[in-house]
């Protein structure tokens, strides 16, 4: 008899654990889902307002070159140096980035518009 009792109590129990368990599962995944949306937002923020803020030094820094005053003028030969330094200095090493990949994907930019 106090064995039926125990059982039924146990069983009992783990059912309403068992929805418990669901509920408060629910709720971290939930909070998991909506810190993970606010961390990403901000730092797409933070990304849009360093590429605005690296946009205006980089005509500021080169506000005198044909190519900033005259947006249809190519970098050219001359200054392609200088620009891409100034890129690796400014950005590429700010961001940890790999300059050489950044190398291939102006070579492939280019080939794309030399094709066309």
């Amino acid at each position: 008899e106090n064995l039926g009792t125990i059982v039924g109590f146990i069983n009992g129990t783990s059912l309403a654990i068992d929805d418990n368990m669901d509920t408060f599962l629910d709720s971290v995944a939930n909070q998991i889902t909506i810190g993970q949306t606010m961390a990403l937002g901000s730092l797409q923020s933070l990304y849009s307002q360093q590429i605005s803020d690296w946009n205006c030094d980089f005509r500021e820094y080169f506000l005198s070159y044909d190519f900033v005053t005259n947006r249809d003028a190519p970098i050219g030969a001359n200054y392609y140096p200088e620009v891409i330094g100034y890129i690796t200095n400014e950005i590429i090493k700010e961001f940890c980035l790999d300059d050489d990949n950044f190398d291939l994907y102006l070579q492939k930019e280019e080939n794309k518009t030399s094709d066309t």
